[in-house]
């Protein structure tokens, strides 16, 4: 919904462009699958071809107009139609005493999820997100306080990885890094836990209060109840739990770290699913990229072993020397299709870093024994791990196509 004045302002901006505009601040992700939806149903009224319905350019933007977030796309036709738009938009919205807080071109590039993602999958055992919670939950004594810092603790987290690890990521969750009022009904009885999140004008605040009686299907009247809710228009999510098993309602959920990489996962695939897509070519693939890709790979896990202490143990082999080879065979070209290829990559600990990267001529080539370890690495140790792949999936897990 569009309040009537901004909806005035917003046909008025480009009015022979085609655009959706929404009240609030869902994000660009949010808005790119809201003009999806839009022109499949006019795809489907055949009031559109299929070209324009696959078209990506246009311009993303957020204003603030009355005191309210108002967010929109407009289409484009092409590159130089975005241009254009880039220097019209903000002085459209300049005559209109509307202020343009943020305004991006589409379609936007995609997230890869190396190397955060990929060195948390490939190194943390399946056990640590349950082991770091049981911990994590040993630290309180009672309920309240726990559930209260969970949320405190998961709000900072998300914050901190969308800033540090994907700050391409940030005009999709913008409900994520302003400041929050969180109020959490807890319902034991009824094994029940209910949230609500708010905008707020002031820093991150959560409220836990818990009720003895079942909530069953009154939780809205239990929240007015009970809390001084903010304005409607300020809620941002609504969610309920329930929990079947465990001493305690809580005590299935994660680590607030692990929950916050999980719910960045999604909103990453759902970012890149709404770019276009992106053709992987093995040929692209070369001994520099390997290793500036290892590299930062190294780098990037004693980052976190450094950074959070729950991750310390599981990084541990990679704390010293880290000693690496690859050795892959990209396939000949075939006429019309993508080319594809093999990569074999050992991890050793060793005496210091070192990676050697070899372009195979044949695929019986990539292996290797025990008596090339011995020659490339003499002082080599324990292996960290080994990976065999396919140079497409190696590719696509570098530049997030496979997301």
């Amino acid at each position: 919904m569009v309040s009537r004045n901004f909806a005035e302002i917003a046909t008025k901006l480009l009015p022979d462009k085609r655009s959706i505009f929404v009240s609030g601040d869902p994000g660009v992700t949010s808005m790119q699958d809201k003009l999806k939806e839009f022109k499949q149903y006019l795809l489907h009224d055949n009031r559109i071809k299929q070209g324009e319905y696959e078209n990506a350019y246009g311009i993303f933007f957020r204003a603030r107009f009355n005191g309210l977030i108002h967010s929109g796309i407009i289409q484009a036709i092409d590159v130089k139609d975005v241009e254009n738009m880039l220097i019209e938009i903000p002085l459209r919205f300049q005559e209109e005493n509307t202020d343009l807080l943020t305004m991006l071109k589409l379609p936007l590039s995609r997230i890869p999820p190396f190397p955060f993602f990929t060195v948390l999958d490939e190194n943390c055992p399946s056990n640590l997100s349950r082991k770091e919670s049981e911990l994590y939950w040993s630290n309180f004594s009672t309920d309240t306080d726990a559930i209260r810092n969970w949320y405190i603790d998961l709000i900072n987290y998300k914050k901190e990885i969308v800033s540090h690890e994907f700050p391409e990521l940030e005009p999709a969750v913008p409900a994520w890094l302003q400041n929050l009022s969180v109020f959490v009904l807890y319902a034991p009885k009824s094994r029940v836990i209910a949230t609500r999140y708010y905008s707020s004008a002031e820093g991150n605040d959560v409220v836990v209060k818990e009720i003895p009686e079942s909530i069953e299907m009154k939780t809205e009247e239990i929240f007015s109840r009970l809390f001084s809710l903010p304005p409607v228009e300020n809620c941002l999510f609504k969610n309920i739990m329930f929990s079947g098993t465990g001493k305690r309602v809580f005590s299935s959920w994660d680590h607030p770290y692990f929950t916050a990489v999980k719910d960045l996962r999604k909103e990453v695939k759902r970012f890149n699913e709404a770019q276009p897509s992106v053709f992987c070519d093995a040929s692209s693939v070369s001994d520099s990229l390997i290793y500036s890709w290892t590299n930062e790979e190294i780098n990037k896990v004693r980052y976190l072993a450094k950074k959070y202490s729950f991750l310390k143990d599981a990084f541990q082999s990679w704390m010293g020397g880290v000693q690496v080879l690859h050795r892959y065979h990209i396939d000949k070209p075939t006429q019309n299709r993508v080319s594809d290829g093999r990569i074999v990559s050992y991890y050793f600990i060793g005496p210091c870093d070192n990676v050697l990267v070899e372009r195979m001529k044949d695929e019986e080539e990539l292996r290797f024994d025990e008596n090339d370890v011995k020659k490339y690495f003499p002082e080599v140790k324990d292996m960290i791990y080994s990976k065999y792949t396919s140079l497409s999936i190696y590719l696509k897990d570098k530049v997030g196509c496979n997301f």
